[in-house]
């Protein structure tokens, strides 16, 4: 399946939604042109999904926040080459919660355990596998900071 992510590049490092890198304080001088490498620190990540309902039938529906608990992450790229990053994400699929504030918490409950069941089978896949493809250079925000379009595969 296709999927496109927006995320930044800041300071040398690909940020998908709010997700930092433990690589960030312990990251030394990388030579021009040499390949960097950082891993997705979990514990200080945060990594949300918003799956918003469209259509003709959009307002029978309801946004959901879903928050992933349990995921591990690869960032790859080239000081100054934002097109040449990658990213590799990898999610337990049994941790991702809903989180929408317009839910109560039983409904949180039966919406996160029919995702589980029904949506995402996650007895039958305990993982879900993203891999860029292609990244491309939407704007400089800041210095060493950047809004990317992110392609790839689940």
């Amino acid at each position: 399946m296709k999927m496109r992510f927006l995320a930044f590049l800041f300071s040398g490092l690909l940020v998908f939604g709010a997700a930092r890198s433990e690589a960030a304080a312990q990251r030394a001088t990388v030579h021009k042109g040499a390949v960097a490498r950082y891993k997705v620190d979990a514990a200080q990540s945060r990594f949300m999904v918003d799956a918003n309902s469209s259509g003709v039938l959009w307002f029978l529906g309801h946004n959901h926040h879903i928050a992933a608990r349990d995921f591990t992450g690869e960032i790859q790229l080239t000081p100054g080459v934002i097109e040449s990053a990658s990213l590799l994400l990898r999610i337990k699929s049994d941790s991702l919660t809903e989180t929408g504030e317009h839910f109560t918490e039983q409904q949180k409950q039966i919406i996160t355990s029919t995702m589980h069941k029904q949506v995402l089978e996650t007895a039958k896949y305990p993982e879900i596998v993203f891999k860029s493809a292609k990244v491309t250079n939407k704007k400089k925000v800041a210095e060493n900071q950047y809004e990317v379009l992110i392609e790839g595969d689940l």
